[in-house]
């Protein structure tokens, strides 16, 4: 049995380590240079009636000094800032920390933008499953959000068909080349419903980032799609995919006699030599051909074919400003095998079309009567 001296020594000594052991970590600690960083990297995006607090964290934090600044200028001392927007731009900003042992900077960038949240349209109620999209009879005439307008119309000869703007929350990945799916997006992964023809869906199997499950569909058949925005804007940024018509016909073509027939597994087929209009089995309940189709016999997308959006920034007039181009299938290769369709949600910068009052959407496609329908979700406007 230990005596009391004994035990007493034992635990001065093991003190006396502690101590010296904690002594030695804190000058390890304070002999290395700060270092700063940010949640998310330091890029947010923010609306001009929110405000954000900005937390960096950082690395050896010993007798700091800290230093804000907002396009150059000082702003504050503290490690905390609290950012106010002024306007609708992005703003660069500076966070510093000095210490007796050096120093470290990280840039912030904050967008402060209107984002077009497609959720919001309250007004326009979705049909319950399994429809979940405004059908051609019910569309508005425009939807409208945040003084923005989406136009839309029916063909006044054939009521079953729409341009414009179509308000979706569908996603498709059956390969059932149907008129009936018609601004419905594909996805080549698994579906998230067993049902089968869904119109008005997007291809993408996964909602658009930052978005919730609604976005809109677009045909620009027999005209432009066009957007006003009621006064001038500067488009950060859109997300678009393709449509699932119009992905189905570009890898499978289009027949009216065969419409609703079945086609081959996507995710069994190795590449798209297949014969034109020529579905794998007859369907057993097709949709009856429209007596003055649509589209007629429309061929798949072969070398050099393509399919192109245009968007245009239109100004307060309507007239077009501006223009840019986008591939939604590009079939430049040798082999069949590399052609690219677009199939996830891909977000495109617009800032090249400047400050404009509105735009316009048209499809150029190498194919005669290509079906012209695309989605978008996420648009970012700015001042």
């Amino acid at each position: 049995m230990k005596s009391p001296i004994v035990h007493t020594i034992i635990i001065f000594l093991l003190s006396a380590f502690h101590l010296s052991h904690t002594s030695c970590e804190s000058e390890n600690h304070s002999a290395q240079a700060p270092f700063v960083n940010f949640k998310g990297g330091g890029v947010f995006e923010m609306s001009i009636l929110d405000t954000l607090v900005l937390s960096p964290k950082v690395i050896y934090d010993y007798d700091s000094r800290y230093t804000w600044s907002v396009d150059g200028k000082v702003v504050s001392n503290e490690l905390e800032y609290t950012f106010v927007p002024s306007a609708m731009v992005d703003y660069a900003l500076s966070f510093k920390v000095e210490t007796p042992q050096g120093s470290h900077s990280a840039p912030v960038t904050i967008s402060v933008l209107k984002a077009i949240d497609f959720s919001r349209f309250d007004n326009y109620k979705l049909p319950k499953k399994p429809l979940q999209a405004l059908s051609p009879d019910t569309l508005p005439g425009a939807f409208r959000i945040d003084g923005i307008e989406f136009y839309n119309e029916l063909d006044k000869s054939d009521s079953t068909n729409w341009m414009g703007f179509s308000f979706s929350s569908r996603t498709e990945n059956k390969n059932v080349v149907s008129l009936s799916a018609r601004g419905c997006a594909y996805t080549a992964k698994a579906p998230t419903s067993s049902s089968t023809s869904k119109p008005y869906s997007s291809s993408s199997s996964t909602s658009s980032k930052n978005s919730g499950t609604h976005y809109m569909a677009v045909s620009c058949q027999s005209s432009h799609a066009r957007v006003s925005f009621g006064r001038k804007y500067s488009i950060k940024s859109l997300d678009l995919t393709l449509d699932n018509f119009a992905y189905l016909v570009s890898k499978f073509g289009y027949n009216p006699e065969l419409d609703g027939g079945s086609t081959p597994d996507d995710s069994q087929s190795t590449d798209d030599v297949l014969k034109p209009n020529s579905p794998s089995s007859k369907p057993s309940d097709a949709e009856s051909a429209p007596s003055k189709p649509l589209y007629p016999k429309v061929p798949f997308c072969q070398q050099n074919d393509f399919v192109n959006l245009h968007i245009s920034g239109l100004d307060a007039s309507g007239a077009a400003v501006s223009d840019t181009v986008f591939k939604l299938v590009d079939c430049n290769y040798d082999n069949p095998a590399k052609y690219k369709r677009l199939t996830e949600w891909l977000t495109i910068n617009l800032k090249s079309l400047g400050k404009v009052d509105g735009l316009a959407f048209s499809i150029e496609s190498s194919i005669t009567d290509f079906p012209a329908y695309f989605c978008i979700d996420n648009l970012k406007l700015q001042d």
